[in-house]
């Protein structure tokens, strides 16, 4: 019987040529193009995903740090931080309802108040932690 198969697929098999594997390599060639295209239009897309979490991450610090400015002028405004010149306060804030927290440093001298204040995006230290930094002079 196995003989028999043997023959069979022996002489039903078209003779020999060049052009033999042309369709396999023609294949092989159009699919190597067509995943070249797709992971390059792949990386594209998970580059613009990363991006799009990197701003809205920025906007949540410059909004924390924007915070941060708003309430250390009105305490200021207030006379809150007792602090005669020349003075440093530094601390940080409670988190946010974004997730997000801020660090400050009052430094008055003379007549002059400068407020730093650094937002960060999360309030826990990561590997892609982002920071905004405001700074304001008077």
């Amino acid at each position: 019987m196995i003989r028999f198969l043997q023959f069979t697929f022996l002489c039903n098999r078209a003779p020999s040529s060049r052009r033999d594997g042309i369709t396999l390599l023609i294949t092989v060639v159009l699919l190597s193009a067509i995943l070249a295209v797709a992971l390059g239009a792949f990386q594209i897309i998970y580059g613009q995903f990363l991006l799009s979490g990197e701003m809205q991450n920025s906007f949540d610090a410059f909004y924390a740090a924007d915070q941060g400015i708003e309430r250390g002028l009105a305490l200021d405004r207030d006379g809150t931080p007792h602090c005669t010149s020349p003075c440093t306060l530094t601390g940080t804030s409670a988190v946010l309802p974004s997730g997000a927290c801020y660090e400050y440093i009052v430094n008055k001298s003379g007549g002059s108040t400068t407020i730093q204040i650094f937002g960060r995006h999360t309030c826990t230290l990561g590997r892609r932690l982002v920071l905004r930094a405001l700074q304001v002079s008077y």
